[in-house]
């Protein structure tokens, strides 16, 4: 936010009459459709990162159950790998 302000908004405002007023507008509209679009982009980078891993899984001669490396987290003496 602050880098927008201090060190876009200057730039720009030499090409604009009244730029307070048509920045503040385009700023809101970007708020809100990051607001509205976000969860979909952590959703997709979760996803993306799900898939690698699988891919990975399949190529480890080694067969673990998916949540083992989990669970060696939470109780170290219960798993079997």
């Amino acid at each position: 936010m602050l880098l927008f302000w201090k060190g876009i908004y200057p730039q720009l405002t030499r090409f604009i009459a009244q730029p307070y007023l048509f920045f503040v507008d385009i700023y809101y509209d970007w708020q809100w459709a990051m607001l509205f679009l976000s969860p979909f982009l952590y959703l997709a980078i979760y996803v993306f990162f799900v898939w690698i891993m699988k891919i990975v899984h399949r190529q480890s001669k080694e067969r673990a159950r998916p949540g083992a490396a989990i669970c060696l987290l939470v109780d170290p003496d219960r798993v079997r790998l």
